[in-house]
């Protein structure tokens, strides 16, 4: 959507779409072989209940969808918010927000594994 476009009802189901067709397809770049491949989608579908959930991975994605969220809603409403975030020090912030959101997302995961292309 173009910048200050509001999302539409109907585009959650399209992008909830999109998001899990692709996430499943990268089962099949990641694994070594089929078997694995077979594997890692039993344990997506029937669960893998002896897997830990990883609680500050887990708050940190919860908090950064409602902040996007609240962001989207909330930019079109305010324009005192709006002109302030589309000028260069609030787009600064902003930037940096995002950079430390994602630097404790990957801070979070854990040890990161080999880049996924590096396999072929």
């Amino acid at each position: 959507t173009p910048p200050g476009a509001t999302l539409r009802v109907g585009d959650a189901w399209r992008i909830l779409l999109c998001f899990h067709a692709v996430t499943l397809l990268w089962v099949f770049f990641r694994a070594q072989t089929l078997e694995d491949a077979r594997t890692i989608l039993v344990a997506i579908f029937a669960g893998n209940w002896q897997a830990e959930i990883p609680l500050w991975g887990t708050l940190l994605l919860v908090t950064a969808a409602f902040m996007h969220c609240a962001e989207r809603w909330l930019r079109p409403r305010l324009p005192v918010l709006r002109n302030w975030l589309d000028n260069p020090p609030g787009a600064l912030l902003e930037g940096l927000f995002l950079g430390a959101i994602l630097a404790l997302a990957v801070a979070a995961s854990g040890v990161g594994g080999e880049f996924i292309y590096f396999q072929f």
